[in-house]
């Protein structure tokens, strides 16, 4: 017996990402974009750290690799943005 997998039934993770106040409040939110890997979202995030829209919240951090962040620390550890990774097709 093979299991079919349908890949239209499979859930499709995103990344969706905003920026807003330091306190993430989300009426401060405003859309940055929707990325469907790490890789497509880790070169936004470092150009606008580099151009400071951004910022980690830790000064004195001396890492400061957004790809060796997991996927909840790019929300815990950079201020002024909002990363949220959702399935497509399903209530949140």
């Amino acid at each position: 017996m093979s299991l079919t997998v349908n890949k239209d039934n499979m859930a499709k993770n995103v990344f969706v990402v905003n920026t807003c106040n330091v306190w993430k409040e989300y009426a401060s939110y405003t859309l940055v974009g929707i990325f469907t890997t790490r890789k497509k979202l880790n070169p936004i995030l470092n150009r606008m750290l580099k151009e400071e829209d951004i910022c980690w919240n830790d000064t004195e951090r001396t890492d400061r690799f957004v790809n060796k962040l997991s996927d909840e620390q790019l929300h815990n550890e950079i201020d002024y943005i909002s990363v949220d990774k959702i399935n497509l097709n399903e209530k949140q």
